[in-house]
């Protein structure tokens, strides 16, 4: 079976997102080369049992795989929106291991970009680094900014998405106020 371009991008972004968001809903990686022979597997007997039926199958492979995505459960199954914007939010996305923070920094960037930016290698060579927003030492400016909550605001978001952004400027950025 051969498949246009088309459907290897469809079938490598709905890959990405599987990962994507067991990453971010903080689940096991141990299972996957597993989790992965099992679905394609369970795509092809869905093939082969309408071929057996002789009925003709309009639906695209990535089509019958997110359906095989979605009824997986367990530590095979893959977050719902719900469970994944929960996790977002909160998720300490700075203390995670270097390669998870590479593909997720990757994908963020490179969405819905034509030009691919290698965002890896930026980091690993130091041309990229993850920069907090809000620092990592609040000062009094800070303080004052974030008002009589600073402490818990700080501990709660600090290493979160919300507060992280991609630089090649980090040094001159320092604890300035959000404003500069």
């Amino acid at each position: 079976n051969s498949f246009s371009e088309d459907e290897v991008w469809k079938v490598l972004d709905l890959v990405e997102d599987y990962l994507a968001r067991r990453i971010i809903c903080s689940m096991s990686s141990n299972s996957l080369t597993q989790t992965f022979c099992a679905l394609h597997r369970d795509v092809l007997r869905s093939i082969s049992e309408y071929e057996k039926a002789e009925q003709l199958l309009s639906v695209p492979y990535h089509d019958i795989l997110t359906y095989h995505i979605l009824r997986r459960e367990g530590n095979f199954r893959i977050p719902r929106d719900n469970v994944f914007a929960e996790n977002i939010l909160t998720r300490k996305v700075y203390l995670m291991p270097k390669a998870a923070q590479h593909f997720l920094f990757e994908r963020l960037e490179n969405f819905n970009h034509t030009e691919f930016i290698d965002v890896k290698k930026q980091m690993q060579s130091g041309d990229a680094t993850i920069e907090h927003i809000m620092p990592q030492t609040l000062t009094p400016e800070w303080r004052k900014e974030l008002g009589d909550e600073a402490d818990a605001i700080h501990e709660q978001y600090l290493h979160t998405f919300a507060n992280l952004t991609l630089t090649g400027v980090n040094s001159e950025l320092s604890n300035n106020k959000f404003e500069d």
